[in-house]
């Protein structure tokens, strides 16, 4: 309490003096009361606390004392007006405990405030981290993340804008649909709680809400008579994520196309390109285009416009290239450029025109010798005849179909194979009387035409034209009818398809110098394996004679 104190003097007579002046003075032995202490926690560094300031019973002036984990002493605290603030500067990573008590100007100290737990987190490992937010997105905003990676979390804040929107209490919930989202960019960041005890607020994200379809105006299509339809429209404008790009797809018919995936696709463009062009419009009927716009969230508009196509132009005859081969022709051809009348080519047409004309009266007239697809470039065409002329007509032709002007060539197939066919073999003869027999079998090449025996009386045949020509064909046998006494050459050639002879297998036979009566047993028949032989030099008779004409011979088909 409060108190007053006078004194008084006395003499050793006893005698008391009159009293001084009072003195006041007051005795104070209460504490101040208590602090309510208040603290942010995480944070990175130099956790900041407050409090309310109190007043002493006493009266007296009052100051305060801060400690960290009931021991080390926080610098002093400031205090202007009612609040109280201090600073600990330095303090260490960690879970630390903060308390604060007052203290009067005689001594007396308060109890201990209520203690505040701050976790101080310089690195961030108390924050999770959102590891996807997709954005810009038509959906409500969707949100996930990982665990801190030191911090035991039971739980988390979500909050957006820097408010809290949400608190999930189990620690395995780690995703969050923002329902309540206004359209918009928004920034998201979430903490994990244990408790009372909050982690570091993770780095924020954003997030572009946008479910608004872009502002579309319409589709113009117009058809040419080329058959191409050109398509153009204006700027769509969307005021949220942005147009991305633009989508057009045809249809059959009068009917919208669905959706941006359905029916043909003809073109796909972004801004800020308004137009293209349908270069493989079908012909004869009417289609539908639909124009989509989608914008950079997945919103979609669309508009439609329906056109009649009818093609009436031919495209451009295609350059051609041609090659001869033995009794072959090979035709290439490039088409020109897929633009304008040639946007829509279906194929090439190849005629063979009969033998001697030189131009087409139409594209039917000739023999269609390879039809193609729209990707061919080249045809064989086999069978044909060395050495003959054979003239082709080459068409490009559209969808419709509309022929281009033909490009027409005249080649002749040259032989290319110079390689000799094999020569005959097993070759045997037999004389009965003036009766001389031939038999033989083939070679075995597989481009074997025919085989040929010709003949002299006065040399051995040195030649394929030399002689005469007994036989050709594919008969592998011959009966001859010699004179009596007289050599008889012969040489048999096989022939590919070709024109190229083989070796030849040379015999040379005198017919028996008596002709064969009734009765008279014949010779007996000798076989002979002959072998290719290089035409040999005949001597030199001592009155060189023409050669006589052969007899009639006598053919036997077989063997």
């Amino acid at each position: 309490g409060t108190y007053t104190i006078t004194a008084r003097s006395t003499s050793t007579a006893f005698v008391t003096s009159v009293p001084s002046a009072p003195i006041p003075f007051r005795i104070d032995n209460t504490a101040p009361p208590a602090p309510v202490l208040t603290g942010g926690t995480p944070v990175l560094k130099d956790p900041v606390l407050s409090w309310a300031s109190v007043s002493d019973v006493g009266g007296g002036a009052v100051s305060y004392v801060v400690r960290r984990d009931n021991g080390a002493i926080v610098p002093q605290a400031v205090c202007a007006a009612t609040t109280c603030t201090v600073t600990d500067t330095g303090a260490p990573d960690g879970t630390h405990s903060y308390t604060v008590a007052a203290r009067d100007a005689v001594g007396n100290e308060s109890a201990q405030s209520n203690p505040v737990t701050v976790v101080i987190d310089s690195t961030n490992q108390t924050a999770p981290t959102i590891i996807a937010a997709p954005s810009p997105t038509n959906a409500k905003p969707s949100l996930s993340w990982s665990l801190p990676a030191a911090f035991t979390a039971t739980g988390w804040q979500i909050l957006r804008d820097t408010v809290q929107i949400a608190v999930l209490s189990n620690a395995n919930d780690r995703t969050f649909v923002d329902v309540n989202a206004s359209e918009g960019e928004h920034s998201y960041s979430v903490r994990a709680t244990n408790g009372a005890l909050l982690g570091s607020l993770g780095a924020p994200v954003k997030v572009l809400y946008d479910a608004t379809p872009p502002m579309l105006p319409p589709l113009v299509a117009q058809a040419a008579d080329t058959g191409l339809v050109a398509l153009s429209w204006g700027a769509a404008i969307d005021a949220g994520s942005g147009v991305a790009g633009y989508v057009i797809r045809r249809s059959a018919g009068t009917a919208p196309v669905p959706s941006a995936s359905a029916g043909e696709a003809i073109c796909s463009v972004k801004p800020p390109t308004t137009a293209c062009q349908d270069t493989s419009a079908p012909s004869g009927g009417p289609a539908t285009y639909t124009l989509f716009a989608l914008d950079a969230a997945g919103n979609v508009a669309s508009q439609s416009a329906t056109v009649s196509i009818v093609d009436q132009l031919a495209p451009d005859p295609p350059a051609v290239t041609i090659t001869t081969g033995t009794g072959t022709v090979r035709i290439s051809w490039k088409q020109a450029p897929a633009t304008a009348r040639n946007g829509d080519i279906a194929g090439v047409r190849v005629l063979q025109l009969a033998s001697g004309q030189k131009t087409p009266r139409n594209v039917g007239d000739g023999r269609i010798v390879c039809p193609t697809s729209p990707d061919a470039s080249t045809c064989v065409i086999t069978g044909l005849k060395n050495g003959v002329p054979v003239t082709f007509a080459i068409y490009a032709y559209d969808e419709v179909p509309n022929y281009s002007t033909p490009v027409v060539k005249t080649v002749t197939p040259k032989n290319n194979d110079h390689i000799r066919p094999g020569f005959v073999k097993n070759v045997r003869f037999g004389i009965h009387g003036p009766l001389i027999t031939l038999n033989w079998l083939p070679p075995t090449s597989r481009d074997l035409q025919e085989m040929r025996v010709r003949w002299r009386n006065d040399r051995p045949v040195r030649s394929i034209t030399d002689g005469f020509l007994l036989q050709r064909g594919l008969r592998r046998a011959l009966l001859f009818k010699g004179k009596p006494g007289e050599m008889n050459y012969f040489a048999i050639y096989s022939i590919d398809v070709h024109g190229n002879p083989s070796l030849p297998v040379r015999l040379r036979i005198r017919t028996p110098g008596v002709a064969t009566t009734k009765g008279h047993r014949p010779r007996k028949q000798r076989t002979v394996i002959a072998k290719a032989t290089a035409p040999t030099k005949p001597s030199t008779p001592a009155k060189p004679k023409k050669p006589a004409p052969p007899p009639t011979p006598v053919i036997v088909i077989g063997g």
